[in-house]
């Protein structure tokens, strides 16, 4: 995905989830918007996702993790959402 700086991302995840009946599954997704700004060789994403808003600083070029869910129980899961920001030239 390309943003302009100053402009804005959003980016959508999601799974299905069965459901009771045979073939029947639920769309589960939640989402956030991203603004990056650079200065430099360091880029700060403000991040903002449903009432909640923070700034992450990265180098460009460097991945970054900027969201995790650990569960336990019969199933575990642990997923992670990591973004790079890298300079196009002109």
């Amino acid at each position: 995905m390309q943003v302009l700086e100053g402009g804005r991302a959003t980016i959508v995840l999601g799974q299905l989830r069965p459901l009771g009946g045979i073939g029947q599954t639920q769309e589960i997704a939640t989402g956030f918007t991203v603004m990056p700004r650079v200065a430099g060789q360091r880029v700060s994403l403000d991040i903002d996702s449903q009432n909640v808003a923070t700034t992450v600083n990265a180098r460009l070029g460097e991945w970054v993790e900027i969201a995790g869910v650990d569960s336990s129980g019969i199933v575990s899961e642990r997923r992670r959402v990591w973004l790079k920001v890298e300079e196009i030239g002109p």
